[in-house]
């Protein structure tokens, strides 16, 4: 297997591993592979929470920062799962579009459970699998 393959795979695995960490591992996930950049992104995420759909694109210039830097921008673009409904809202507001303070504090207290269950998973100590697919991304 290839170099880029090898990558590829290593990407795909780790994203359907953290799936629960993010608790999205009961949505359709698909990772794709763009062969052209999109401005300076890496990488990109969209998230239906509605019908529970995730697609996770790659672009060539994810292939030139180091497993670290890979590793990290997969954890950066997951972590957008958590703030998908803020967004939502902002971006309602924007287009001009009607947003209650009742969606805003649903939307606030979505993302804030969601944080809070992660952030307990890890200081209960119940996170080994995440740290150890997130370290074994490294190893070539």
């Amino acid at each position: 297997m290839n170099l880029k393959k090898k990558t590829e795979k290593k990407i795909v695995d780790l994203v359907r591993e953290l799936a629960p960490f993010f608790d999205v591992q009961n949505y359709d996930i698909s990772v794709t592979f763009t062969s052209t950049n999109v401005e300076e992104y890496a990488a990109t995420i969209f998230t239906d929470h509605k019908y529970r759909r995730l697609n996770f694109k790659v672009y060539p210039i994810f292939f030139e920062q180091t497993l670290d830097e890979q590793r990290r921008g997969i954890i950066h673009e997951l972590c957008h799962t958590l703030t998908e409904c803020l967004d939502n809202c902002a971006v309602n507001l924007l287009e001009g579009k009607l947003i209650t303070l009742e969606s805003i504090k649903h939307a606030n207290e979505s993302s804030t459970s969601q944080m809070q269950q992660m952030i307990s998973v890890l200081l209960e100590g119940d996170g080994q699998l995440y740290t150890k697919a997130y370290k074994n991304y490294l190893k070539k």
